[in-house]
């Protein structure tokens, strides 16, 4: 079972979804949003939100680059992981 079959498909679940998928993984905003097949601002957006609550690192690299990736050391992140690892298995 996906995020996005009980939460609905928009980008903020599928963003999690992906980041969920992948959470050793550091990313960068247009590759994000490359691979799910939205724009940059939406991708923005949610990062911005996920990174208020301590999801999501976000570090500038450079002027222009942000690195994005699962922030492993918040505990709220690793009851999302081991939920969407049962979420998987149903």
């Amino acid at each position: 079972m996906k995020l996005s079959s009980m939460f609905g498909d928009n980008v903020q679940t599928r963003l999690l979804e992906h980041l969920l998928e992948n959470p050793s993984k550091v990313f960068t905003q247009a590759e994000l949003a490359r691979e799910m097949g939205c724009s940059p601002s939406s991708v923005s957006r949610v990062i911005e939100l996920l990174r208020k609550e301590r999801v999501v690192m976000v570090e500038n690299v450079g002027a222009l680059m942000k690195a994005i990736a699962l922030n492993l050391k918040e505990p709220r992140t690793d009851v999302l992981i081991r939920f969407y690892s049962e979420l998987k298995r149903l």
